[in-house]
């Protein structure tokens, strides 16, 4: 069995597989120093004393204003879709076109009913999801939405959470990307909470752009610690070409067709990404291995997973395996240690800790989030308005993972650091400056490329460790899948305040990697969190 970690439970593993893996003085005091309750300060105590695992504010405020916003960004994309007729873009945002709009997604996706839909409602409603427009097939859309319907569902489910209904929000609205190495940051980890703004789940939304979108709750059990204890299988199939589609599942199956469907959509989602799965194969013949796989596939039953495991699975033979497994997430946050350790008000950044069992072997693994309350997120668009150099100044960490594949087995090399981070946004152009040194690894500095809409990334000093040095220290437009010069990443910088012309604070992610050599790889996650000075 290959092994069934939690790094591919709770990011996207098959990348991490296949790498190996303006204004004012330094008196500005942000909000985030005053309780949750201005009008009884006496009575109250800041978020960090509600919820030690964040400091982010338990005041609700409305999320009307972002659930209009994400409306018209789809109505505009739907005017724009190339290979259809235009789309005739709503003339306004009454509330009773956003209302609709927002149940027709629901309906469709949520509720798998499309009996009212057609073209236009359907990519109207892909597109509020959280799809881009460039991602959408220009024909037989009604067929996609069918295949593609567990990654739908689960992205539209998320959408609905946090603006389907016009309603107060808090830190109920935040969503932090666990990152990994990728273009795409598809993972992410939202709070559940009570009538009081208490945290009492962490819910993970995983791999949301991906057939095998999934989601799974741990349950609060003490400070920053979450537990879950349920099902953590792989369920699959082997192709005629002797490679294999693999699904990683939260749950056991019980509906044959929706199972079907996300093999389905998993295998063309491999070719659309040029997985090795097609090796030496023409288009045309990719093709055909689809159609082919996909006509016996729709015949397979729950019973024919049953009883064969992915080594023991030949040709044509579908496999499960996995079980029951525990599994532990403890939640850390630094930006709890900013502004007098008064932390950031719509905002946070840190590690999250994966620890479970795989049969008699204990996993143990770090992953960085960052990211905030959706609806406090302020556009770069609207910070270009404001016509002015902002900086903003904090910590920062970094989690390295050296990957050697030179033995049986893959042993990996973590190792985590801390440091300064200050972020400089100037006309559209960001500058961030994340130092490890006195850590004794890089600075690291990442500047925006606004021509190609990419970032470029400097490694800047010697660190003390060899094992964590990389080869290319000075890399332009990294931002992407691992391509044939074997540098990969992304890049997420988010700014936010309780209005749009004054953000106060600042988090977000770098992920970086390369090939060392044939049999090793090296990649980091850097998160930051800042406020503005």
């Amino acid at each position: 069995m290959k092994k069934l970690s939690l790094i591919a439970a709770l990011t996207l593993s098959t990348m991490l597989s296949a790498c190996g893996g303006g204004g004012g003085g330094h008196g500005y005091i942000p909000p985030t120093t005053l309780p949750d309750n201005p009008n009884n300060p006496g009575e109250t105590t800041n978020a960090c004393a509600t919820n030690p695992e964040t400091c982010m504010t338990t005041q609700k405020f409305s999320n009307a204003e972002k659930r209009i916003e994400l409306y018209q960004n789809a109505e505009n994309q739907a005017s724009t879709f190339s290979g259809r007729r235009m789309l005739k873009t709503a003339k306004n945002s009454d509330a009773d076109s956003v209302s609709t709009a927002y149940n027709n997604m629901r309906t469709f996706f949520v509720d798998g009913n499309l009996s009212s839909a057609t073209d236009e409602t359907l990519l109207k409603s892909l597109l509020l999801a959280g799809f881009n427009k460039d991602d959408l097939p220009t024909a037989n859309l009604k067929d996609w939405v069918e295949i593609n319907a567990n990654q739908i569902k689960n992205k539209a489910q998320t959408v609905w959470d946090m603006y389907g209904t016009e309603r107060e929000v808090s830190i109920d609205n935040a969503k932090l990307n666990v990152v990994n190495i990728d273009a795409k940051q598809d993972s992410y980890v939202r709070f559940t909470v009570d009538s009081n703004g208490k945290i009492q789940n962490l819910h993970f939304d995983v791999d949301m752009d991906h057939a095998d979108s999934r989601n799974m709750t741990l349950n609060r059990t003490g400070d920053g610690v979450f537990t879950r204890t349920g099902q953590m299988l792989i369920y699959g199939v082997k192709l005629e070409n002797g490679n294999e589609v693999r699904l990683e599942l939260f749950e056991t199956p019980t509906d044959i067709e929706k199972l079907q469907n996300m093999l389905i959509a998993k295998m063309i989602e491999k070719k659309n990404e040029g997985s090795d799965l097609w090796p030496s194969m023409s288009e045309e013949e990719q093709e055909k291995l689809i159609q082919t796989s996909s006509e016996w596939i729709k015949k397979l039953t729950l019973d024919d997973f049953k009883g064969t495991t992915e080594d023991e699975a030949g040709p044509k033979q579908a496999y499960s395996e996995g079980g029951e497994a525990k599994t532990t997430v403890t939640y850390k946050s630094y930006a709890k240690n900013l502004n007098d350790k008064k932390g950031l008000q719509y905002a946070d950044f840190g590690y999250v800790g994966i620890k479970g069992m795989e049969g008699n072997t204990e996993v143990n693994e770090t992953f960085i989030v960052a990211g905030g309350m959706d609806a406090k997120r302020i556009s770069k668009d609207d910070l270009v308005t404001l016509q002015q150099p902002m900086t903003f100044e904090g910590t920062a960490v970094a989690a390295l993972n050296y990957q050697d594949y030179s033995g049986d087995k893959r042993v990996e090399h973590p190792k985590n650091y801390e440091g300064t981070a200050n972020l400089i946004f100037d006309g559209g152009k960001e500058t961030l400056t994340t130092d490890f040194s006195k850590d004794g690894w890089y600075n690291v500095v990442v500047t925006s490329n606004a021509q190609n809409d990419n970032y470029n990334i400097k490694f800047e000093g010697t660190p003390a460790d060899s094992m964590y040095k990389f080869n290319n220290t000075n890399v332009n437009d990294f931002v992407g899948i691992r391509g044939s010069n074997s540098n990969y990443g992304a890049v997420d910088i988010g700014y936010y305040g309780d209005t749009k012309d004054n953000p106060t604070e600042a988090t977000g992610y770098v992920a970086y990697g390369e090939q060392i050599d044939m049999n090793k790889n090296l990649h980091t996650q850097i998160g930051f969190g800042a406020v503005k000075k």
